[in-house]
């Protein structure tokens, strides 16, 4: 994750002081969306924290391909509206560009 903050497409994401944080944290799927103002680059962390399997939504600020930071594959959103049902402790940090 610390590279993702460094990295130059990032930057404004992580550091800059206008950042849009949306977040939705009570429950056991929690997703938090980091978006700045200046920089088209947005980060989306999505997360299962049970020991259940969980279902839960996340809208999407763009529709396309996403690519997961922590897993290394993608997923295609043509909603910006997505539902997801997440293994027992999954992590997935996705981005709208290609980090690696």
């Amino acid at each position: 994750m610390n590279k993702l903050r460094f990295h130059s497409w990032y930057k404004d994401v992580f550091i800059a002081n206008n950042t849009t944080i949306d977040r939705s944290l009570g429950g056991a799927f929690k997703y938090l969306r980091l978006r700045s103002a200046n920089d088209s680059s947005c980060v989306v962390m999505i997360g299962n924290f049970d020991v259940n399997a969980q279902s839960g939504s996340v809208t999407f600020p763009v529709a396309g391909t996403w690519y997961d930071y922590l897993r290394g594959g993608t997923i295609t959103r043509y909603w910006f509206f997505t539902n997801f049902q997440f293994a027992t402790w999954r992590i997935s940090c996705l981005s709208e560009q290609k980090p690696w």
